[in-house]
């Protein structure tokens, strides 16, 4: 589980919900921290946590040195290896904000370890293609009220999410399109879930397989925030984990 902007950890252990899954279903849960780095973002210096999910909305300062945290996690990993005995064949990522732009880029660039990525409130920020190690089933979540960290605004109605998706320079549109182009998937979806909770376009691979396939998640009610039915009426890790553990390598 990363953590988002100014976090760690420590926090999102304790607010997450991911451990209380984790001892429910007999799982490891893993919380590791970021590199506090000089940053500037809005125009703003700021000496805060950040994972390296460039290219971003934020720019390190003049002789600033990005942590290699793709390593580190791969390290993360191997440790988990050493230590426990693990399902290496599944192994999961979850993000929150900028741990979501970081789970995105790990479904690039880890996804020959990883089963599974979810992405929570933020995702690729640039409409690119990448070459993943291996194309692997991602979701992205979103709420319906997230305009960013400490933006909560109004609504988007959950009947407008083909139009929310279709706006040509929208976020949303930027990460279904860079998903659709670096994991090979189909330009049409499908949709489900319903206007009241939560709704689901699904792209599905353009070459049929039926583990490679794209969710973009609209959320009603939901603001910049990780859901853990307190801060919200979704339980996100309860939900996130029924929808990974489907998943394994091959």
């Amino acid at each position: 589980m990363l953590h988002g902007t100014s976090g760690d950890g420590e926090k999102f252990y304790n607010i997450s919900g991911w451990k209380e899954v984790g001892e429910a279903e007999n799982i490891l849960t893993v919380f590791p921290s970021s590199w506090h780095h000089c940053i500037i973002s809005d125009g703003q210096v700021q000496n805060t946590t950040k994972w390296n999910s460039q290219p971003s909305e934020f720019t390190y300062c003049t002789g600033e040195q990005p942590k290699d945290d793709i390593k580190f996690l791969r390290t993360v990993i191997t440790e988990l290896e050493r230590k426990y005995k693990i399902d290496t064949k599944r192994v999961y990522l979850v993000g929150f904000s900028n741990g979501g732009q970081m789970a995105a880029k790990c479904a690039v660039y880890m996804s020959d370890v990883l089963a599974a990525v979810v992405e929570n409130a933020a995702s690729f920020y640039t409409d690119t293609t990448y070459t993943p190690l291996r194309r692997i089933p991602v979701s992205y979540q979103l709420g319906n009220k997230d305009y960013g960290p400490g933006i909560d605004g109004p609504e988007v109605p959950l009947s407008l999410i083909d139009t929310a998706m279709a706006a040509p320079n929208g976020r949303i549109h930027r990460a279904n399109q860079t998903h659709i182009n670096s994991f090979g998937l189909s330009t049409q979806y499908t949709l489900s879930g319903d206007t009241t909770t939560a709704r689901i376009a699904t792209f599905p691979s353009a070459d049929g397989n039926s583990q490679v396939y794209y969710n973009f998640v609209f959320v009603k009610g939901l603001g910049h925030v990780y859901p853990n039915g307190t801060n919200h009426w979704m339980h996100g890790a309860e939900v996130h984990w029924n929808w990974l553990k489907q998943f394994s390598l091959p």
